[in-house]
């Protein structure tokens, strides 16, 4: 998922521009073990917004992957080290995640580096769909190209056992309920401080009750830190203590 939140549309001389607001939630906070793999392919403490120099032409704010990784290290702090690579492109359906496609493509280059780099690949967090279920018929086979997203991309990073974390959204589920949100008053971005924030549509957002006061991160993560041994041997291998430091994830 592309890093959406905090952005707002700005009328600048009747054009339509996405700007952040620039506030980060305590859960997304930059962390000294939390690493990302940037536009330059190099490692850097990582911060929001996550995906800059990646996806920024459509959208460039909070996303889930800092709080996702900070609600691991707040379950087990030596946990080691967790390398962040952004590869998300938003609005794009998985139509556009094919074998040969830019996004594709540039998320196995990525990834492929970033182990040249030191890294190593412990899984993949995917939050995506959206696209796929505004309109069109992009939802009726999402199962089955997901499926295939899954083999192509465990093939080409030659890791068969390859974990996928994948989040949802849009999905009516037994103890869900709506919740209106009109964004009129989201924050004033650094530096547009005497100008009044746009007011952009309302929307309808599905919140499971179980997470309803938890962030992003916290949901994602939840299941996977009920058991952080788990949890480490899934997302860090079986690194021994002694080299957990310097263990990286995607």
């Amino acid at each position: 998922m592309a890093g959406r939140g905090g952005v707002f549309r700005k009328v600048v001389g009747g054009n339509v521009t996405k700007v952040w607001d620039g506030f980060v939630p305590e859960d997304c906070k930059p962390n000294r073990k939390i690493i990302r793999f940037n536009v330059a392919q190099k490692w850097e403490e990582a911060h929001e917004p996550l995906n800059y120099g990646i996806d920024c032409l459509s959208s460039c704010g909070l996303g889930p992957g800092m709080a996702f990784a900070n609600e691991i290290l707040k379950k087990d702090s030596k946990f080691g080290v967790i390398g962040l690579v952004p590869c998300a492109r938003g609005g794009t359906g998985l139509d556009k995640w094919r074998n040969g496609s830019l996004p594709y493509d540039e998320l196995v280059k990525r990834a492929k580096i970033a182990e040249k780099n030191d890294g190593i690949i412990r899984g993949l967090l995917w939050y995506h769909g959206e696209s796929d279920v505004k309109g069109g018929n992009g939802y009726k086979d999402y199962k089955i190209n997901l499926e295939k997203f899954i083999h192509d991309l465990r093939t080409d990073l030659n890791s068969p056992n390859l974990p996928i974390l994948h989040g949802t959204e849009r999905i009516h589920e037994e103890g869900d309920k709506e919740i209106i949100v009109d964004t009129v008053n989201y924050k004033k971005p650094a530096g547009h401080e005497e100008e009044e924030p746009q007011k952009e549509d309302v929307k309808i957002t599905h919140v499971p009750l179980t997470y309803e006061k938890r962030g992003t991160g916290d949901s994602l993560a939840a299941k996977v830190a009920e058991k952080i041994e788990s949890a480490k041997e899934t997302l860090a291998g079986a690194a021994g203590s002694d080299t957990a430091d310097h263990n990286k994830t995607e």
